[in-house]
């Protein structure tokens, strides 16, 4: 009967190359430790308003990492020629004075990076210069206020669910077909 009496003479060398398999794959496996997985884009909302309307200058940018998506929030007509992307970060020169304005956009970076903040209410204005981290303004809005201008930062909650499948480039109903 199969299964029977003492084991067979290969089982002692099978067990030794299953050993062996095994510590080879463990050591070739890279550590969760040592790897850092990417981080997924996080969406944003920055506004900034003045105690009076203004022509604001400044930029924001990463410490590590890049913006897009860039998406005007702003009503007024000049607004597409006031903000823009240039070299992963955003320019803002205002070109008839505002009191308010806000903008959305993702982040491409780790949750650890920061935001850098120069922003002034105008060109002969001070330029004030601060600095959030990601990881902050996901737990909780960022505000900061500097005698009447102030800038919030907030996070954009993610989609709460999402479902795609694979037949969605073809334009294939998943339901009806033969």
């Amino acid at each position: 009967m199969a299964g029977q009496g003492r084991p067979n003479r290969f089982a002692p060398a099978l067990g030794s190359i299953a050993l062996m398999l095994c510590a080879a794959v463990s050591v070739a496996a890279p550590s969760e430790e040592a790897s850092t997985p990417p981080a997924e884009p996080i969406r944003l909302c920055i506004s900034w308003s003045g105690a009076e309307a203004s022509l604001w200058r400044g930029q924001f940018r990463l410490d590590r990492g890049s913006f897009s998506d860039l998406k005007l929030l702003g009503l007024e007509a000049d607004a597409a020629g006031s903000i823009w992307l240039d070299q992963g970060g955003v320019q803002l020169r205002s070109i008839t004075p505002q009191k308010n304005d806000s903008i959305e956009l993702t982040t491409n970076s780790a949750p650890d990076s920061k935001i850098l903040i120069e922003l002034a209410p105008g060109p002969k204005a001070a330029t004030s210069e601060n600095q959030v981290a990601i990881a902050d303004v996901m737990r909780h809005p960022y505000r900061f206020d500097d005698h009447g201008n102030t800038v919030e930062i907030r996070a954009i909650p993610a989609q709460s669910l999402r479902i795609l499948f694979g037949n969605e480039k073809e334009n294939k109903s998943l339901i009806f077909q033969p």
